[in-house]
């Protein structure tokens, strides 16, 4: 099922967001001209990783205690298990989740 989740304007480049699609917050990120869905909280303790940091173009800092997650694949590059990843796109001016 696709889930229209914002607009494709209210996510300029280099920038994050967070939704709500039932049960499930998932953060949204623009790097590089692409998207990237993974889970917005950290599985350490919950930490809000849609305000994280990316360091390495594609690793997002959990701003509570560190912990680094792959915004392409959901690993962790410092071995702190994994988030879900979530397909995204842009159709009609819109983002959509996939889930």
């Amino acid at each position: 099922m696709v889930h229209v989740v914002a607009r494709s304007a209210d996510l300029p480049e280099g920038s994050s967001l967070r939704c709500t699609i039932g049960a499930r917050e998932i953060a949204v990120f623009r790097r590089g001209g692409q998207l990237y869905a993974i889970d917005a909280a950290c599985p350490h303790r919950q930490g809000p990783l849609d305000e994280g940091e990316i360091e390495d173009d594609f690793v997002v800092v959990c701003p509570w205690h560190g912990r680094r997650f792959d915004l392409r694949d959901g690993s962790s590059p410092s071995g702190h298990g994994r988030v879900n990843c979530y397909k995204v796109r842009i159709e009609d001016e819109n983002i959509v989740i996939e889930l």
